[in-house]
């Protein structure tokens, strides 16, 4: 209209969230991490967090940071973001972060060594299998060792093999004292899976990941 005015102007969004994620690629077990969202265009949102099931203590977060703590050696643990908002939820994010060994951190087997078995095959359609040999049950006997400065407290060692999803729900659990165990995964929808193991000595479990294919 000719001869208006205007006397403020706002922007509305209309639709689910879009943000950016940002962090470290890089880290080490025992170091505090930052990872940060940043929110091009929403109203409202708020901000889930997560991070490798069992894996993580996570000490501060908020809707646009949080500080992550990895407790195990893995070149392959994520941090997800789901944010959302009364339109909807974004597809999460997953970032990785290849996390070495430098300092002792309680239950981490920070001697550098993987010890753990990697499934076969990878990717795997309807069935996988993973080995627990004498060479592994050997390295969880020297680590039971170490930790009791020399002594030996067990015999023998059951093995715990557990598979997660993404999201962090078990989806199978197995234990073993040694052998072949076989995983049937052909009711499961093609994706990535986590398997965790543990050694029977450990609280922490090695992590091996595992895909699926059709």
């Amino acid at each position: 209209m000719s001869g208006s005015t205007i006397l403020k102007q706002f922007d509305f969004w209309i639709g689910i969230p879009q943000f950016s994620f940002s962090g470290p690629t890089t880290s080490v077990v025992g170091s505090m991490n930052q990872f940060y969202v940043n929110i091009v265009k929403s109203s409202g949102s708020s901000t889930t967090w997560s991070a490798t099931p069992g894996c993580y203590e996570m000490y501060f977060y908020s809707p646009a940071m949080a500080e992550i703590i990895f407790t195990t050696v893995n070149s392959q643990h994520w941090v997800r973001a789901d944010v959302s908002n009364v339109c909807g939820t974004t597809p999460y994010y997953y970032h990785f972060v290849d996390v070495d060994c430098w300092r002792p951190y309680p239950g981490c087997n920070c001697q550098g060594i993987s010890w753990s078995p990697p499934p076969y095959p990878n990717p795997a359609s309807d069935v996988f299998y993973i080995n627990i040999d004498a060479e592994v049950i050997a390295l969880a006997q020297s680590q039971l060792q170490t930790i009791t400065d020399g002594k030996s407290l067990k015999s023998d060692l059951t093995f715990d093999i557990r598979l997660y999803d993404g999201q962090g729900n078990l989806l199978r659990q197995q234990t073993t004292k040694g052998g072949t165990l076989r995983f049937n995964v052909s009711s499961l929808p093609v994706g990535v899976y986590y398997l965790h193991i543990y050694n029977g000595v450990s609280s922490t479990p090695e992590i091996q990941q595992i895909m699926v294919e059709r």
